[in-house]
């Protein structure tokens, strides 16, 4: 006689990692985009299907050490959707776990150079603006990008609560303490590079600083946008953040 009852099949035990890293994206082949070097140097070898993560990567990686990788693929949208899963995955208890976000980014020449690394304090949303065409200022601007509701250097008229968070600063100079002596990769090619510039930082060999992110869906090029979103920066903290990457 069968039981009208199911039986329960028994809920796999989460993994708790003591840190996870999260990157963006990877790309095909040898060259290694933001996971690969993670993922063979700290033998990430325990591959975990999380539901809702993206399509391109539907993985979380992890080691015996409590080390975790996600990939969250490229954008705002793949980035709330894929952290958002694994946080509320029940494969995951990330209750006890530290995050870092290791990303590949230009950086302000005037506070680093090609290959250099930067922890931040601040990470601050670059596209919650108004943009105005260049061609199409009015008088005395100097940039397009101007707060909601705002004129120039004025702090935005409406919030939305993402605007800017403030990272914990007492990980981020222990951080920095254990890697500022870290001898970072170099080549003939980057050094020929940043031989184009006139001054350091930005001609002189990588190293490790504390400084700020802006992240945004737009990736920009050029003096006058790199002094906007500086400017930018420094509105939306009160003077306390440096943007250089």
């Amino acid at each position: 006689m069968l039981s009208g009852a199911l039986a329960q099949t028994a809920a796999p035990t989460p993994i708790k990692p003591k840190v996870l890293v999260i990157t963006m994206f990877e790309v095909p082949g040898d060259t290694p985009g933001e996971a690969q070097l993670w993922l063979e140097r700290e033998e990430l070898a325990r591959e975990v299907a999380v539901p809702g993560l993206s399509q391109q990567f539907p993985n979380a990686a992890c080691n015996a050490d409590g080390l975790c990788l996600l990939t969250t693929a490229m954008g705002y949208a793949n980035a709330a959707s894929s952290v958002s899963a694994l946080v509320h995955s029940d494969l995951f208890d990330l209750s006890s776990t530290y995050v870092l976000i290791a990303g590949i980014a230009g950086v302000d020449p005037a506070d680093g150079t090609l290959g250099s690394a930067h922890w931040a304090r601040f990470a601050v949303d670059g596209g919650l603006q108004n943009e105005i065409d260049a061609r199409d200022l009015p008088a005395g601007w100097t940039s397009g990008y101007v707060g909601f509701g705002a004129g120039p250097g004025e702090q935005p008229e409406s919030e939305y609560g993402s605007e800017v968070y403030r990272l914990n600063d007492k990980l981020v100079q222990r951080a920095f303490e254990i890697t500022r002596d870290a001898e970072l990769s170099d080549s003939d090619g980057a050094a020929t590079y940043r031989a184009t510039y006139a001054a350091a930082p930005a001609n002189a060999p990588p190293t490790v600083s504390v400084c700020d992110t802006v992240s945004s869906d737009t990736w920009w090029h050029g003096k006058r946008l790199s002094d906007t979103m500086n400017d930018w920066t420094w509105l939306l903290t009160d003077g306390s953040a440096n943007y250089c990457t």
